[in-house]
């Protein structure tokens, strides 16, 4: 698995769509190049950021209730995967045969096939460099195999809910109906306990952000200076949403793919969205998707949701 010419391409045409857009901005999947990834997995164990382990308590309490819903033999395809380390409960739990895990990253996707097919024998790895915002194209399930999607760490909300919707309904097709989705959602609470999960106080995140530019000037190429970008996290409200941005620390000029663009000090690049869920919102989100929700599980401070829905 290797960075091929499209990603590439690709990673210019998203930056400079976004950095000639009001108000500018960056997809997430930006983040994720192999410094990223190892960025995120640092987040992740940071005591200020619930979401991980807080997930993964609820899917290690409700695996046998997944495997009873679920039956088998799976394919099961994970959106995002990364590291894989909460799938690890999954195929440790279900009657799982092949795992397809999608990621933009091939470094994260070499690391997790080789540790899993380590841990897992008997399962079969299939990793897909690609990215699930795009068509992605998917081996066919085995014989006799039925196929199920896993969307863990709230990722979805990094979308705004008719692009959330829209994703749902990609889904939706590729498992047809009765399809299983078993997906992560972040739910709505203190703002304080929110926005410390996006600032924390060793700046992990702040690097992680910052890690956007470094990727894009090796990529696209371009020439961002990240000492002149400041990190800036915070929870709005109103749209249920935490904004991660960067912001410029003075005025600047800087090429991207050859194009020269102009910032002027406090100049913002909105890089991400990270939307937070009730029980009804995230509810319309799955009808609009195609999903029906069969079980909703969350923990005891009511901070993280799992669901499992069907496509209908």
């Amino acid at each position: 698995m290797t960075t091929t010419e499209s990603v590439r391409s690709a990673v210019a045409r998203a930056a400079l769509e976004g950095l000639t857009s009001t108000p500018r901005r960056l997809p997430a999947a930006l983040f994720y190049d192999a410094a990223g990834s190892a960025l995120f997995e640092e987040i992740t164990a940071l005591p200020e950021y619930y979401q991980t382990r807080t997930e993964r308590g609820i899917l290690e309490r409700i695996a046998p209730e997944l495997r009873e819903a679920l039956g088998g033999p799976l394919d099961l395809v994970e959106l995002g995967a990364g590291s894989s380390a909460k799938t690890e409960v999954l195929l440790g739990g279900l009657d799982v045969r092949t795992y397809v895990p999608i990621d933009v990253s091939p470094a994260a996707l070499e690391d997790a096939a080789v540790r899993l097919r380590g841990r897992f024998p008997d399962l079969d790895v299939a990793p897909v460099v690609g990215n699930y915002h795009e068509p992605v194209d998917l081996p066919p399930p085995a014989a006799g195999h039925a196929r199920a999607a896993f969307f863990p760490g709230s990722t979805i909300g990094n979308l705004q809910p008719a692009e959330a919707a829209a994703l749902l309904r990609r889904v939706a097709r590729m498992l047809g109906s009765g399809g299983a989705l078993v997906l992560g959602v972040d739910l709505v609470k203190d703002p304080r306990v929110l926005e410390a999960a996006y600032d924390d106080a060793q700046g992990v995140t702040a690097a992680f952000n910052l890690n956007a530019l470094r990727h894009i000037n090796r990529e696209a190429p371009a020439d961002f200076d990240d000492d002149a970008w400041r990190h800036h996290a915070f929870f709005d409200p109103k749209a249920s949403r935490i904004e991660m941005h960067l912001v410029a620390t003075r005025a600047q000029r800087v090429e991207v793919a050859g194009t020269r663009l102009e910032f002027e000090a406090f100049d913002s690049i909105w890089t991400e969205s990270s939307y937070k869920y009730t029980r009804r919102s995230i509810g319309a989100i799955a009808r609009h998707g195609g999903f029906r929700i069969e079980s909703f599980w969350t923990d005891p401070k009511q901070y993280f949701g799992v669901l499992l829905m069907r496509a209908r």
